[in-house]
């Protein structure tokens, strides 16, 4: 027996969506017709979903796809030539947008910024001169090893303008985890933090990452934010840098390395639970229209909107979130620090200080804020239009529990 629709949107919804701006286009009547157009000819539907979002190739491809019956051998828009940093942030600059927000932050601490449009090309560029300065190349391996800090998205847009590619890594990785990841890619260089505080508590990292450049030979340099507050006993690492050194002896733009399409811009590995992590190769172009895509359509993000995901930037849904709401056109947010600290209602205040429109969770996370009660439960929603979820199952305690009570059954759950 078919389940009841517990969120169905009203009129007003369905106008001003993504989605419905996207089948207008297409001519499509309603979503099944997409799919099932989508289904009988997909190099119709992504070029079609590439020319909607307005990526801005430095090379047109010479087809949407080939080898399509191969998939061991197809290839995503051939000969095209794409640069996802360029039309994550400079793209809108150019179009008008710079004097927009494009990315919010808040620490644990309580600091909160924002960027604009023009502020974050600037700083990605900085640090993009830095990392060439200090011999990264197009080609070479960066891992980033963060907490969700504005760092970490500058870093990963920094990476892909000079077509680095990041491989991405958990901060609450131990060494050999971080040692086996940076050496199967034998990665050049790593941007990492000394330490960084935790439910008020500093967790230093200095001595970890020192023990992982010993087990790393083809590790020459290290970007080291400072995140911890105070000092962090330890040695200096290989090539160390502070991060606000990056860059500073040149001012001006760095032009976007050309890309090919399926020049790799991440490694993500698998989570390692059935087996040894595997490292999944992930390319500037077919990720720019598939994570725009999901942004726009799945989440309903675009100008205006504020995308947030509470994860880390060593999941696959922190580059989502961050490369696909900005390819999309929306703004990013980004929280560094425990959810239910110093209360179980930290979540929902920075959701509302950055204006979050869409917010991505885990079951667990819901779970963990629903043990603390009516403080965890926000007074209104106010900005939220649009909860998003991934990485496991919902239990039906958890679904209800953000459905009814934080959502008050207005906000639909894009699982």
């Amino acid at each position: 027996m078919a389940a009841t629709p517990v969120w169905v949107p009203d009129e007003k919804t369905v106008a001003r969506s993504r989605l419905g701006e996207f089948l207008a286009v297409t001519g499509c009547a309603d979503p099944r017709s997409l799919d099932h157009r989508a289904r009988e000819d997909p190099a119709w539907f992504w070029g079609e979903a590439a020319r909607w979002l307005g990526v801005e190739w430095q090379r047109e491809p010479d087809a949407v796809v080939a080898g399509l019956d191969e998939p061991h051998a197809t290839r995503w828009f051939p000969g095209g030539e794409l640069n996802i940093a360029d039309n994550a942030v400079d793209r809108w600059v150019r179009c008008g947008r710079g004097a927009e927000p494009a990315l919010r932050w808040e620490t644990e601490d309580g600091e909160r910024g924002c960027l604009t449009f023009a502020q974050l090309a600037a700083e990605v560029d900085r640090v993009a001169a830095g990392l060439l300065r200090h011999g990264v190349r197009f080609g070479d391996r960066v891992g980033i090893q963060l907490p969700m800090v504005r760092e970490a998205v500058v870093a990963s847009l920094a990476c892909a303008k000079i077509g680095a590619i990041t491989v991405l890594l958990f901060s609450g990785f131990g060494e050999a985890a971080v040692a086996q990841r940076l050496g199967d890619a034998r990665a050049v260089a790593l941007v990492c933090a000394d330490g960084f505080p935790r439910r008020g508590r500093t967790v230093a990292l200095r001595e970890v990452i020192a023990k992982v450049a010993e087990r790393t030979p083809s590790l020459r340099t290290c970007v080291v934010v400072s995140l911890a507050g105070t000092e962090v006993p330890g040695p200096r690492l290989p090539g160390e840098v502070s991060w606000d050194a990056l860059g500073t002896e040149r001012a001006g733009p760095v032009e976007a390395a050309r890309c090919a399409s399926t020049h790799p811009l991440m490694i993500a590995y698998t989570s390692g639970t059935t087996g040894a992590p595997k490292g999944i190769t992930l390319g500037h172009a077919g990720f720019a229209v598939k994570a725009g895509a999901d942004a726009a359509w799945c989440f309903d993000v675009g100008e205006g909107d504020v995308s947030a995901w509470i994860t880390d930037p060593g999941w696959i849904m922190s580059p989502i979130t961050v490369f696909g709401g900005l390819v999309a056109g929306s703004a990013v947010a980004v929280y560094g620090g425990g959810v239910d600290y110093p209360d179980h209602g930290r979540v929902w205040r920075f959701a509302e200080g950055a204006g979050v429109t869409m917010l991505g969770v885990s079951p667990t996370l819901v779970r963990t804020l629903a043990r603390g009660g009516e403080e965890a439960v926000p007074e209104e929603p106010a900005t939220i239009r649009v909860f998003a979820s991934s990485g496991e199952p919902w239990t039906p305690d958890a679904f209800s529990w953000l459905f009814d009570r934080a959502g008050r059954g207005r906000v639909p759950i894009i699982n």
